[in-house]
């Protein structure tokens, strides 16, 4: 008597090759397109981390000019405020 097994599909080895090869190509891309968003992730947080730095630094330098008395004419023309928001500024900064 014959016994009368199912029969498993077994893949051919040259199948299993060939995917383990395309999974290895295609895990420097997978990364490449990760930390190219982490990138970006840690670049937006680096600016506004600067940002706020800027800000506090001139508050704090502003309350030290008031708080040492020192003559309005000493400190040179006063900036209009048109020119803070000069579109053709080579620097324009985006707030986060």
């Amino acid at each position: 008597m014959r016994r009368v097994t199912a029969h498993k599909w077994r893949p051919r080895l040259a199948t299993i090759v060939v995917a383990i090869l395309i999974m290895v190509m295609a895990l420097p891309l997978v990364g490449l397109f990760f930390f190219r968003l982490y990138e970006n992730q840690l670049i937006r947080q680096t600016e506004a981390e600067l940002i706020a730095q800027g800000a506090a630094l001139g508050a704090i330098y502003a309350q030290e000019v008031r708080d040492a008395g020192v003559a309005i004419e000493k400190l040179g023309a006063a900036v209009p405020a048109d020119s803070a928001t000069d579109p053709d500024s080579r620097y324009r900064p985006i707030e986060p």
